[in-house]
């Protein structure tokens, strides 16, 4: 329902989150939903492996947007590629040690425990 792209926020870049204009209007209503539901969530998460809700508002066509903090990569573009073969398996041991998978591991397990235990007490 929505559009992502990159902007720059007080210096700092941002994604910018933008519901669609091509939306037919039931979906339009759902994607607003959607967008509104997210925001709401997003101003109370407070977690340093979650991305942060930075602004929100609507722009001045009318259209609903919120701007999220922005990792420099997605970890997709860190992990190892599963490429077979002696050297690909020993480059990639080198660049991921276990170390730095099993610290990677934690930092997602802390995020979904905080966000099924930890940030609606009472809800799962």
């Amino acid at each position: 329902f929505c559009t992502v792209h990159t902007a720059t926020l007080c210096g700092s870049m941002v994604a910018l989150k933008r519901l669609r204009k091509d939306l037919a209007p039931e979906r339009e209503k759902i994607g607003l939903a959607d967008l509104r539901r997210e925001v709401a969530v997003l101003t109370r998460i407070n977690h340093p492996h979650i991305i942060r809700l930075v602004a929100h508002g609507i722009a001045d066509d009318g259209s609903p947007f919120c701007c999220l903090t922005m990792f420099s990569q997605p970890l997709g573009a860190l992990l190892p590629t599963g490429k077979v073969g002696f050297f690909a398996e020993r480059r990639e041991a080198k660049e991921w040690p276990l170390a730095r998978a099993v610290a990677v591991g934690l930092q997602l397990a802390r995020a979904l425990r905080y966000c099924h235990d930890e940030f609606l007490p009472g809800y799962r």
